[in-house]
């Protein structure tokens, strides 16, 4: 696997905190749209959950 993809994981694994209801909801806007999302595509999405 490549690097990147060890690196976010590792930080998904070890280091992220669920301290806020969206991260889970912004990872998986970003990954989606590769690495690249608005401030507004995030919310839309959020607001859909």
């Amino acid at each position: 696997m490549s690097d990147a993809y060890e690196s976010l994981e590792r930080f998904i694994r070890n280091e992220m905190r669920m301290s806020h209801i969206y991260q889970p909801v912004m990872l998986l806007v970003l990954l989606k749209s590769k690495g690249r999302a608005t401030v507004r595509e995030i919310a839309q999405i959020s607001s859909l959950t």
